[in-house]
Parts: structure tokens; sequence; C-alpha cells
């Protein structure tokens, strides 16, 4: 199993950190809801030997949102995460 840390760009869930587990040969998180139900999809990943992270599109997520989301993940491979 691989572990993905997903950063959640827009909606309720704005800026979360969610693990997400699935196969290990997927080469992308698996896609599921935010808390108000939407659809999230992935939109960038960056790996790391061991560290997976991606961030995770709300569909009604403004571009600042999917900035901020990518800065976020950009950063977070630099120093390590905090899950909330």
């Amino acid at each position: 199993m691989r572990k993905w840390i997903c950063i959640i760009a827009g909606g309720p869930d704005h800026g979360a950190l969610v693990p997400q587990w699935c196969d290990f040969t997927d080469s992308m998180p698996p896609s599921f809801d935010s808390s108000d139900g939407r659809p999230l999809e992935p939109i960038s990943c960056v790996s790391n030997g061991d560290d997976h992270r991606c961030v995770m599109m709300h569909p009604r997520a403004t571009p600042y949102e999917v900035d901020v989301a990518v800065a976020m993940l950009t950063a977070v491979m630099e120093t390590p995460l905090t899950l909330r």
C-alpha cells in the first residue's frame, strides 16, 4: 500500500491535509469526496522516495485556492507535514 498526503484545494476543506491509501501500483491517489459531497480530483502530484503528496481540487476551487495548494505542495516537500 502507498500512502498519499493530499492537500485540498478549494471548497469547505481547503488547505486540509488528508492521508489516503491506495494500491502500490497506482501512480495517482484515488479520488474521494469533500465534506460537501463534491468529488475531488488529483491535479498535481510529487513523489520523493517514500513520500507521496498531491493536490486534490474541489470543482468550485478558485485559481487562487489552487495556487495556494500547489505552493503548499512545493513547501511540504522541503519540510515535514503535521496532519490535522
